[in-house]
């Protein structure tokens, strides 16, 4: 029986060796993107991290042109994470603000702050001119406490880029950060085999383009890491991007 999934990669690859398309090294290239790409915004072709200004506002162009289904998602859930109490909302890593500034549309009464990187500032402010009850938070979650004082925090998108160890400590400084009662919220997909299939395909697509990472686990493996930080009331939400939602103890 074939493997299609190595007959595809088989496939690309030796397109690139006849056509020319690809570059074979071992180096990382002192260029990199698609030359034709003359008229095209920068997020048709970013690699990860970002290093300059135009880097992180391409990046966030291209997350938020995902942002569709996600923001789908989140709505349909929102009676679940906000409850009737909520009133302040932290959006770990939260982009653009393009996810928040959706939400709060739908949630009067509740403020929002995005937390990212001080480069993202000038994106967020921008959104928030057309969504007053958006915010922002400058910080870096590897290497900062996470803010105190919410009682929803958010990881939109975020948890799968990381490796187990810098997930685990993510939600730990979650945990920190929140006050008992307050909800945590995870948005993303989770592994099943045919989203692995469909991500494979995607890495091998965009080598060369996107340097990005990113990691599908099984939402067993978020149950059992919140749990084992004392969160409770564990909720999964399944869709095209399933939600978490727990309860800090």
């Amino acid at each position: 029986m074939l493997n299609h999934g190595i007959n595809v990669v088989g496939m690309f690859f030796i397109w690139d060796i006849i056509f020319g398309t690809g570059i074979i090294t071992r180096q990382y290239p002192k260029a990199y993107g698609i030359q034709h790409y003359q008229q095209e915004e920068w997020y048709a072709q970013f690699a990860w991290p970002p290093r300059t200004a135009d880097e992180v506002r391409g990046f966030e162009r291209s997350m938020a042109a995902g942002a569709p289904p996600i923001i789908e998602a989140l709505r349909a859930a929102r009676a679940q994470i906000f409850g009737t109490g909520a009133r302040r909302w932290l959006d770990v890593g939260g982009g653009d603000g393009t996810v928040a500034a959706a939400l709060l549309g739908a949630l009067p009464g509740v403020t929002g702050d995005v937390y990212n990187l001080p480069a993202v500032e000038g994106l967020v402010r921008a959104r928030a001119a057309s969504e007053s009850r958006l915010g922002f938070v400058a910080g870096d979650f590897l290497a900062e406490p996470l803010p105190h004082g919410y009682d929803v925090l958010s990881f939109i998108r975020v948890l799968h880029d990381w490796p187990a160890d810098v997930a685990r400590g993510l939600l730990g400084k979650a945990a920190d950060a929140l006050a008992p009662g307050a909800r945590l919220v995870i948005c993303e997909e989770f592994r099943t085999p045919e989203r692995l299939a469909i991500q494979l395909f995607w890495t091998y697509f965009l080598v060369g383009v996107d340097g990005c990472v990113s990691r599908l686990r099984e939402v067993a493996w978020y149950e059992a890491a919140l749990g084992a930080l004392g969160f409770v009331d564990v909720q999964v939400i399944p869709g095209a991007f399933d939600v978490v939602i727990a309860t800090r103890r």
